[in-house]
């Protein structure tokens, strides 16, 4: 049985000019889909040994964790987006 990665891309981040990061929302959660897809459509296997397992672990929660906290931050950005907009909005009438 040949070995298979799983491949996932990188999690895209631009910064704008007020220093926030913005995050597109299929950027940010693709390389969870990509690795679940892999895994139950493609049949994808990874043949590790007990230290290779946990190494797999650990990446799985690292890469959860960093997509939760992109994913509020994109959220929190896009709020105070849009209450700035309406306190203009309100300001201009």
């Amino acid at each position: 049985m040949p070995k298979m990665e799983l491949a996932a891309g990188a999690v895209g981040v631009s910064r704008r000019r007020s220093d926030r990061v913005d995050a597109d929302p299929g950027q940010v959660s693709q390389p969870l889909v990509a690795a679940v897809l892999g895994v139950v459509v493609l049949g994808e296997t990874l043949d590790t040994g007990r230290a290779g397992a946990v190494a797999l672990v650990v990446a799985v929660v690292v890469m959860t964790a960093a997509t939760i906290a992109l994913a509020r931050e994109d959220a929190e950005a896009t709020r105070r987006r849009v209450a700035h907009k309406r306190r203009r909005l309100l300001q201009s009438r």
